[in-house]
């Protein structure tokens, strides 16, 4: 099975270079730029690992992380 990773952070040259070096280890990568985005992800596909920033704008990651908790 795929290893899915999805990477949450607004901001997105630090998303492009996180997804860049673990796609080159082979995991499949997907990223967000958003809390919110990144909860639209998680309703349509199936994660392994989710790497969030903490300190985002409208949603903070620690938030992100318990509306992730209760969705699953």
């Amino acid at each position: 099975m795929q290893i899915r990773i999805l990477i949450v952070d607004d901001e997105k040259e630090i998303s492009e270079l996180l997804q860049h070096y673990l796609a080159l280890e082979g995991y499949e990568v997907n990223t967000a730029n958003s809390s919110r985005e990144a909860l639209a992800l998680i309703e349509s596909e199936d994660y392994s690992i989710v790497i969030t920033d903490i300190m985002m704008p409208e949603m903070n990651g620690l938030e992100l992380i318990k509306r992730i908790k209760t969705h699953n």
